[in-house]
């Protein structure tokens, strides 16, 4: 198969997994990340610009039955910029698709695809901040292209709605990370309100849930969603590491009382499709404080930037 974005977070660690089951896999992306699969026989890695058309013509189609469409950008703040994000997300995605279907027309062999999408783009007339976000914006124009290949493209499109994904090789400066770090250091951790929403599921388990939407579902589009099924907010996540790690909550950790569009008084659509439509379903073991997360997740969660050492659990 082939991962567009296989430098990234979900990129490496899917590209490991195929890796360790025995697959080939080729990964696309401007550059070459800190693979540590780098070598392996069965991996071969293209730089490529997807927003070149002649870029991507040089990939090696013919050999490719699956696709994950993943290469992304604006994700972290670091990277949200308009020109970028419509550049990468909107041209890339256009490019890419617009060859499949140049292939379709030619009569050449086309792979199952999979495209990642952002959850935010349910919410993008409710919430007036994601209209001015070019992360958000770009990602629906690039879905729209997904969505109109599907109505003349002879293997099935999957679309996997990707919710607040965690775990080892995140981001640093993602919130957990962030809280999981500075605790371990016994500095203060500093948060916004911490009242935001989120789905909240481990890297291993959306791995999994993103194999699985590789299947052959049959022509046509499908759609999953990859999360948990339950909200919790940043503050209770954030107070469950620090109660883990034996942390003070009231000397260890702040939240500045603000509103922004992240905790202004609105429901989340429920998923509609998580429980029924998903071929993996992850195991979850049912924790004292919550019924989504379990005790295995949650060590796997401290050792974002740290390990659980001692009886009593706290960060060395």
């Amino acid at each position: 198969m082939l991962i567009t974005g296989v430098s990234g977070f979900v990129g490496q660690k899917l590209a490991a997994r195929f890796l360790e089951a025995g697959h080939r896999v080729i990964g696309v992306d401007l550059r070459a990340g800190d693979f540590n699969f780098a070598r392996h026989p069965e991996f071969q890695f293209y730089a490529a610009d997807l927003t070149d058309p002649a870029s991507v013509a040089d990939l090696p189609f013919e050999n490719v039955d699956l696709l994950y469409h993943l290469a992304a950008a604006g994700v972290k703040a670091a990277t949200r910029q308009w020109p970028l994000c419509v550049r990468v997300n909107v041209m890339g995605t256009a490019t890419l698709m617009q060859a499949f279907l140049q292939r379709v027309n030619q009569g050449q062999s086309v792979p199952r695809i999979v495209y990642a999408k952002t959850y935010y783009k349910d919410h993008l007339g409710a919430i007036p901040a994601f209209q001015e976000n070019p992360y958000v914006v770009s990602k629906v124009a690039a879905t729209r292209w997904v969505e109109a290949l599907s109505a003349v493209y002879p293997q099935s499109i999957t679309i996997a709605k990707v919710f607040q994904v965690y775990g080892p090789g995140d981001d640093p400066n993602n919130v957990l990370s962030y809280a999981a770090r500075t605790l371990k250091a016994g500095e203060k951790a500093t948060f916004g309100s911490g009242n935001s929403l989120r789905d909240w599921i481990y890297i291993d388990d959306f791995i999994a849930d993103l194999i699985a939407c590789g299947a052959d579902h049959g022509i046509g589009l499908h759609r999953f969603d990859l999360g948990s099924g339950e909200r919790h907010t940043i503050r209770e996540m954030v107070e469950l590491i620090a109660e883990l790690a034996g942390a003070d909550i009231r000397h260890h950790l702040s939240f500045i009382k603000h509103q922004t569009y992240e905790n202004t008084p609105h429901r989340l659509r429920d998923s509609t499709e998580l429980a029924v439509r998903r071929t993996h379903r992850p195991e979850f073991i049912e924790g004292p404080k919550s019924g989504f997360i379990g005790s295995h997740t949650l060590d796997r969660l401290l050792a974002l930037n740290g390990r659980l050492a001692g009886k009593h659990g706290k960060l060395d």
